[in-house]
């Protein structure tokens, strides 16, 4: 039976033991003890390069909020709650890591350019010098520069955001996730339908003259959605049986000529299933598990699928 919400504590300031890296960094080794949550700057500190903190302030509330509220709701045992330190803390550390390398760009330019009225007549000088000083000077004036380059480019870090380890993903036997060893992390957008990995956006449109939609409005709002394709009459029929036609905790979209149409031709490219496939994405957009086709028992693996997830208890509908 789950708890009254009162007895949830959920804290983005309380102190909780960290590992330190450096004067100003932290990251919290553990996100939660018992019915303690902890998230925010409570769980990451770090200097303000890049603008980091409020972002990922954000996305791990979205992290704990639908999770938070399938438990209060019955929808979910509590060991769903068990998932935010696994997921989240990864993208603590490379928040906190991003940071400290943009601050350690920062004070290597300071060094170079100067503190203070001299250092700075020195700088500007060897800056224009027509010699070997000025020569290396401007070197290390433009490496130093180059350097700090990341942080205006590497918002792409708050997308990029992947959990792989969760108990609340899951992965078909088979199923093997994308290979990017070219991709830069920090300026490349990771696009798969990977489980773990963000739903990437598409546009929609209901018909040719509607106005187009994003195919991450369908998702979230506190639902997971059912993703599939021309063929996927039988994935929408599954989840109906187990959450009926009205389920209060997910919903189900045919794209591709069925209730959605795509644009421009984005969708098919980053399906990464068949058109009798299914997606099923979490209400924070991210994929929980994906099939490649229409199985025979759809019934028997979407419940096993959100058993898993959501763990072993009667769902509301």
């Amino acid at each position: 039976m789950v708890k009254p919400w009162t007895e949830w504590v959920v804290s983005t300031r309380v102190k909780v033991s960290h590992r330190s890296y450096g004067l100003l960094t932290t990251i919290a080794e553990n996100w939660q003890s018992g019915r303690v949550l902890c998230i925010g700057d409570a769980t990451h500190r770090h200097p303000p390069i890049n603008g980091l903190g409020s972002n990922t302030c954000i996305s791990d509330a979205f992290n704990l909020a639908w999770k938070l509220a399938y438990v209060i709701k019955g929808w979910s045992s509590s060991s769903l709650l068990d998932t935010l330190t696994i997921e989240r803390k990864l993208v603590g550390d490379a928040i906190v890591r991003r940071a400290n390398d943009g601050m350690e760009a920062h004070r290597r330019l300071w060094k170079i350019i100067g503190l203070d009225h001299n250092s700075r007549k020195t700088f500007s000088g060897l800056l224009g010098a027509d010699s070997k000083e000025g020569a290396e000077m401007r070197d290390r004036y433009r490496e130093a520069l180059e350097a700090t380059e990341l942080e205006i480019q590497a918002l792409i870090i708050h997308v990029n955001q992947i959990y792989l380890d969760s108990k609340a993903i899951v992965v078909e036997i088979g199923d093997e996730a994308p290979n990017s060893p070219n991709l830069e992390p920090l300026r490349d957008v990771k696009v798969s339908t990977y489980p773990g990995y963000h739903l990437p956006h598409v546009w929609l449109v209901t018909n040719g003259r509607s106005r187009r939609v994003s195919n991450l409005v369908l998702c979230g709002q506190g639902r997971f959605a059912l993703l599939t394709g021309i063929g996927g009459d039988g994935w929408i029929r599954a989840i109906e049986s187990i959450l009926g036609p009205d389920g209060a905790s997910a919903r189900a979209y045919k794209i591709a000529y069925c209730d959605y149409i795509e644009c421009y031709r984005e969708e098919y490219p980053v399906r990464g299933m068949d058109e009798n496939g299914a997606i099923l994405v979490r209400p924070d957009h991210f994929v929980a598990w994906r099939c490649q086709n229409l199985v025979k028992n759809r019934v028997r693996k979407l419940s096993s699928v959100f058993d898993q997830i959501l763990g072993q208890q009667e769902r509301c509908s």
